[in-house]
């Protein structure tokens, strides 16, 4: 089994920006190797669809109705997993955010998300996070708290975390639904909303 990780909405202080939306979800997809073909087909049809180039990167910010129409419609012939996370940043105290960075927030809610994740889906498995190779680091760090609060739970730990921007050939597929259902989510607020609704059974809010 292999995932994908990406959140949607920004990490900063709420009281600093009243008119935005205090959201911020972390969205994990999870997808046994044996359907990543599928996978691939749907977001190539997805394409085809709406004329869009082969290499199309699929981002739900800024992206046209029609075309997240497409997308979720051929989603809905694969078979996969999700876990989600909705944050309101508003539950943050003033001592949280001036103690920590926009980075260690992000961080802090990834590492929720996947520790309230079955083990099925955790444990010895593959990790992709949205994100440059030089962001290691970060990835590093997520790896490192998530494997030690599995341990102290007496889980076992991700077998290997690592970052892949969306564009990667091979593995992008994967991080740009976890970037899709992330800000269909964030957009909403719920798994009621106009993308989502059709995924109840596969999409689990934590």
């Amino acid at each position: 089994m292999i995932s994908g990780l990406d959140w949607s909405g920004d990490a900063g202080d709420p009281r600093k920006s009243p008119n935005a939306s205090p959201l911020i979800v972390t969205a994990v997809i999870h997808i046994d190797t044996e359907h990543w073909g599928r996978l691939e087909e749907a977001l190539a049809a997805a394409r085809l669809r709406r004329a869009l180039p082969p290499n199309y990167v699929f981002h739900f910010s800024g992206s046209r109705p029609q075309i997240r129409d497409a997308f979720f419609d051929e989603l809905k012939e694969v078979s996969f997993r999700a876990h989600a996370r909705v944050i309101d940043k508003r539950m943050w105290t003033p001592i949280y955010l001036r103690e920590t960075t926009g980075d260690e927030r992000i961080q802090s809610e990834i590492v929720a998300l996947l520790f309230q994740c079955p083990d099925r889906v955790i444990s010895d498995q593959t990790l992709l996070i949205d994100g440059a190779k030089n962001e290691a680091r970060k990835v590093v760090r997520i790896k490192t708290e998530l494997n030690r609060m599995l341990s102290h739970a007496g889980r076992s730990g991700m077998r290997k975390v690592k970052s892949c921007p969306d564009t990667h050939q091979s593995q992008g597929a994967i991080v740009q639904v976890a970037d899709m259902i992330a800000g269909a989510l964030h957009d909403a607020g719920s798994v009621s909303g106009r993308y989502l609704s059709r995924f109840s059974s596969q999409l689990v809010l934590v």
